[in-house]
């Protein structure tokens, strides 16, 4: 019991330090469903209105092409699909590219 008191304890200090910071952060999970989404990340894609967790990030945020308006692969699930990750050191290809 002691323990997973310990746990909601840090996921809420986890959440209140998330919720404060001015950047837009949406946690997925490897599938794409939104984990989380924090309130500045709410604002910038105008959902203050409705849950967005549980939501595939791809509805949530979809991403496209600018010049043509094409829509583009979710990167969360391309990412998630590679064997390595698609970020770091040693890695110089885009997640995803045009």
């Amino acid at each position: 019991m002691a323990e997973s008191l310990e746990k909601i304890h840090q996921q809420m200090e986890l959440h209140n330090v998330l919720d404060g910071i001015g950047d837009g952060i949406i946690l997925t999970g490897r599938k794409g469903k939104v984990l989380y989404i924090n309130g500045a990340a709410r604002r910038i894609l105008a959902c203050e209105d409705r849950p967005a967790v549980g939501e595939d990030f791809s509805a949530l945020c979809p991403v496209q092409h600018l010049p043509t308006h094409r829509r583009l692969p979710d990167p969360v699930l391309r990412s998630m699909s590679c064997r390595w990750p698609s970020w770091g050191p040693g890695r110089r290809k885009p997640v995803f590219s045009a």
